[in-house]
C-alpha cells in the first residue's frame, strides 16, 4: 500500500505525511514546479513535474498501483482513478465512489456550461480548509490503513 498525494490540490501536507510515516506507509508527494520547496518530511518521496495543465494528474495516472490510495481535489483523476483498484479521498477525508463522482462531474459541467453563458452569474468555489477538514482526511486515512494494511 502507498499513498500518493497531489500536492498542488493538498493544504496540510506535513501533517498527513507525519501519520504516514507513523504507520511506515509510503508517501509519494506528485507537485509541479512551480510548487518547489524545501521544507517537506524527507519520509516522502517527492516528484516535481512540468508546470503545464493536469501535469501532475497524468503522473499520478502513470504510477499509480492497485490498492494505492490518492489524495486529490480533481474530480476527472478520481474518475478515471476508480476504474483502477484505488481508493479515492479528497482533501476533506471524503471517499469517492462512482456515484459521488458522477454527480461532481456533472455539476462540475453544468459550472461550466454556465460560465460559457454570456450570463454575468457568481459560482462560488469550494469553502477554506478548515481544522476540522484536516481532522477528518486524517481520520479516513487511519480507518483506511488500519482496514487494509494487515501488517499492521
Amino acid at each position: 500500500m502507498r499513498v500518493i498525494i497531489d500536492g498542488d490540490s493538498q493544504p496540510e501536507k506535513e501533517k498527513v505525511i507525519a501519520l504516514l510515516q507513523k504507520y511506515n506507509i509510503k508517501v509519494i508527494l506528485i507537485m509541479s514546479i512551480s510548487h518547489y520547496t524545501e521544507n517537506i518530511n524527507p519520509y516522502a518521496e517527492v516528484m516535481y513535474v512540468d508546470n503545464r495543465a493536469q501535469e501532475a494528474d497524468i503522473k499520478i495516472m502513470n504510477i499509480v498501483k492497485d490498492d494505492d490510495i490518492v489524495i486529490t481535489a480533481d474530480t476527472g483523476l478520481s474518475y478515471f482513478l476508480l476504474g483502477k483498484k484505488v481508493v479515492v479521498l479528497n482533501p476533506r477525508g471524503k471517499i469517492f465512489s462512482e456515484k459521488t463522482a458522477g454527480e461532481k462531474i456533472e455539476i462540475v459541467h453544468l459550472e461550466k456550461k454556465i460560465r460559457r453563458s454570456k450570463k454575468k452569474t457568481r459560482i462560488k468555489g469550494p469553502s477554506s480548509y478548515k481544522n476540522e477538514d484536516l481532522k477528518n482526511l486524517l481520520k479516513t486515512l487511519k480507518y483506511l490503513i488500519l482496514k487494509y494494511n494487515r501488517n499492521l
